[in-house]
């Protein structure tokens, strides 16, 4: 039986240390049968450093089968024999790149990358070599020679430096402050503590001068000479008595001139609170002044409008009585001289005594009348407005119902079809649940997989 080509489905096994190998995980062996025959399915793993048997493959490779042939005896044990720097490679062929394949691996921890990560990251790596060397080639300036300004690159450097010095003579001038404070801060300090211990000295050269040492200090228990010492201890004051009965009187002082002080300003306080209210009580009394004033002048107005209305209704009275005497003692001599006059008279255009026909002038009662009609038209008017408002409320307010009960009438339907949608949704996924198969890890049967084309590449 000879061997024949392998298939093109590679795997690499790569090592830390070891360097990069490559090797056959699945090869088709043909038998050389002298008239024809059948074939085998093999698998095979290769490294630098050893290889692994052949596998044999019955039938055609599935995911089920590479994980079950493949997989978990060949591959994971040599993960765990090599696991420091581990690399597990294939190609991209359906059963390696199945679901249940790359979960085993992720969960037992193999490293794996396919053949198109390793032609991707050989790529990524021609591409980053092209690049330095167009980067070497392009700034090496043995080679290059053309496009560069001397001038230009001489006087950046130029520019450079400048900038250098100036940022060191910055410096050196920041540091001469420093070190210049630095010594004015020495000097003061030092002038600080000599005269503080000069003041030290001055007290305690004071102290043996003016005042007298202590009987206990000094190891004197006796009553006798206690009473014999000077009075006053190391560091008392011997006037003490007198400065706190002048410091108390000195207290009292201003204790009384507060007092005054803060009288002195209530009373002032008082007196303008006074003499507001004073000119708050002149502001009123002037309004109501000016306000009687203003009441009395339009009631004067009122009355004299009343008589003058009066006398205007008496005179137009007084002209209507003897309008009405001459139209009547017209009448009566008419009566007296005849028809013909009469005649003449009628027939003279313009001459008729009773050819006034304006209308008579209403009386105050009509007018009143009028006025306290209108009143009570306006009364209606409103009232009807009124009601109109009312009734347009109403209606308002019955459609805002109505609104409210079909808004909540839409609601309670959507709830109920909402419902019938979830509780028919729960029967459709429980009925497909049992229609599908259990596709959890160690629960998968044949029927899953007779779904999937099984025939090999």
């Amino acid at each position: 039986m000879s061997v024949g080509s392998p298939c093109t489905e590679m795997m690499v096994v790569s090592v830390a240390g070891e360097g990069e190998v490559s090797d056959t995980p699945r090869s088709t062996w043909s038998p050389g049968i002298r008239f024809g025959g059948g074939g085998a399915t093999v698998w095979a793993g290769i490294t630098s450093k050893l290889k692994t048997d052949l596998v044999l493959v019955d039938g055609s490779v599935t995911a089920r089968s590479y994980l079950r042939d493949i997989i978990e005896p060949v591959i994971i044990p040599q993960f765990r024999q090599h696991t420091p720097n581990f690399l597990f490679m294939d190609d991209n062929a359906p059963p390696h790149r199945a679901r249940i394949v790359t979960a085993q691996l992720q969960e037992v921890g193999v490293p794996h990358m396919l053949l198109s990560d390793r032609m991707a990251r050989a790529s990524l790596e021609r591409r980053r070599n092209r690049e330095a060397e167009r980067r070497e080639r392009i700034f090496n300036d043995k080679v290059r020679t053309t496009g560069v300004d001397k001038e230009a690159l001489d006087m950046q450097v130029k520019e450079k430096k400048r900038q250098e010095e100036a940022e060191k003579d910055k410096q050196k001038a920041l540091e001469a402050d420093m070190l210049h404070h630095n010594k004015a801060a020495s000097l003061l300090h030092s002038r600080h503590m000599k005269e503080k211990r000069a003041m030290e000295k001055a007290i305690v050269s004071y102290r043996h001068q003016h005042q007298g040492p202590d009987p206990v200090s000094c190891g004197t228990t006796d009553p006798g000479e206690v009473q014999m010492m000077p009075p006053g201890l190391v560091g008392e004051d011997p006037d003490g008595e007198g400065r706190q009965r002048r410091q108390k009187e000195q207290l009292r002082g201003w204790l009384t001139q507060q007092q005054s002080e803060r009288a002195a300003e209530r009373k002032q306080q008082q007196l303008e609170e006074q003499h507001y209210d004073r000119s708050r009580v002149d502001i009123d009394n002037q309004a109501l002044r000016l306000q009687s004033i203003f009441m009395e002048r339009r009631k004067a107005a009122a009355v004299a409008t009343k008589e003058y209305n009066l006398a205007k209704i008496e005179e137009r009275r007084r002209l209507e009585g003897g309008r009405n005497e001459d139209n009547r003692a017209d009448h009566l001599q008419g009566q007296l001289t005849g028809g013909d006059a009469e005649q003449s008279m009628m027939g003279a255009p313009g001459l008729c005594p009773s050819s006034d026909r304006r209308a008579p002038p209403e009386s105050p009662q009509q007018v009143f009348q009028f006025q306290k009609y209108q009143i009570e038209e306006r009364k209606r008017m409103e009232l009807e407005k009124k009601l109109e408002e009312e009734q347009h409320d109403r209606v308002r307010l019955d459609s805002a119902r109505a609104a409210l009960l079909i808004e909540r009438q839409v609601a309670r339907q959507n709830k109920q079809l909402r419902r019938h949608m979830d509780s028919a949704n729960v029967k459709l996924a429980e009925t497909h649940k049992q229609q599908q198969p259990d596709i959890e890890r160690g629960r998968i049967d044949d029927s899953f997989f007779s779904k999937f084309n099984t025939c090999s590449r």
